[in-house]
């Protein structure tokens, strides 16, 4: 009888981790990063990290935006006067006002979130320079961690709690200072295509959304069925181990 238990919470894990494989279209990329002592703050970026961008709001990946529904964002932007990082900032050059909002279905919260610029996208309050591994050659990205400590503070409000958290349904200003794509490059709420500097430029959906930069972020691992199902099996063998001694 209880080995008959066993086998099955044990199926059932085995299926729950084989479902959530199959289901989860995160967009995930190996990025590496660099500092300039000519920056505004330190960068830090983890080597993996969530890609975040305008998606088709129903549906797996297909024609239309390209991230999938897990990584989806709302983007809008216009400009602004506010800056970020005052040592850099051109006050001849308008600086852009970006909104995103946290559409991701499963919903998803991020404990970090960076802007890397594409490799052609010009912007002054800069905290260093991330590329996409693989793309090294295609060029590297301005960049900046989205927050409102240190010296560059692009972070301007949280539709939510004011915790640094992007959290599903949220919406986050912030500022991208300087912000120049050439006269008839894409605008600052292009965040379309998949791929993170050079990868945004080499990858296959660039020929179709054009993009000035992109937003990584870091996710806040949530609680799931296959760890609910395997700290049930944990549970089971404990049982198991203490009637039989």
């Amino acid at each position: 009888m209880r080995s008959t238990l066993f086998y099955a919470v044990l199926m059932a894990f085995v299926s729950s981790v084989a479902v959530t494989a199959d289901s989860a279209y995160a967009v995930v990329v190996k990025v590496g990063f660099e500092n300039d002592p000519d920056c505004c703050d330190d960068l830090f970026v983890p080597e993996v990290v969530d890609e975040l961008g305008r998606g088709n709001l129903s549906g797996t990946p297909s024609p239309g935006y390209p991230f999938p529904l897990d990584e989806t964002i709302r983007v809008a932007a216009t400009f602004t006067d506010e800056i970020a990082c005052a040592d850099k900032d051109d006050p001849k050059i308008m600086n852009a006002f970006i909104s995103i909002t946290n559409l991701t279905s499963p919903a998803q919260s991020f404990s970090d979130v960076w802007y890397v610029g594409n490799p052609t996208t010009q912007l002054s309050n800069v905290d260093g320079y991330v590329v996409q591994k693989g793309y090294e050659s295609l060029g590297k990205g301005r960049a900046f961690q989205i927050d409102n400590t240190g010296k560059n503070t692009p972070l301007v409000s949280e539709s939510m709690n004011p915790d640094g958290i992007f959290e599903p349904g949220e919406t986050w200003l912030f500022i991208v200072q300087d912000f120049f794509t050439g006269a008839a490059g894409p605008t600052a709420d292009e965040i379309s295509s998949i791929g993170v500097a050079g990868g945004s430029l080499g990858s296959s959906t660039a020929v179709l959304y054009q993009s000035s930069g992109s937003i990584i972020a870091l996710p806040i691992p949530e609680p799931s069925v296959a760890m609910l199902l395997g700290s049930a099996l944990v549970a089971l063998v404990g049982r198991g181990r203490r009637i039989r001694r």
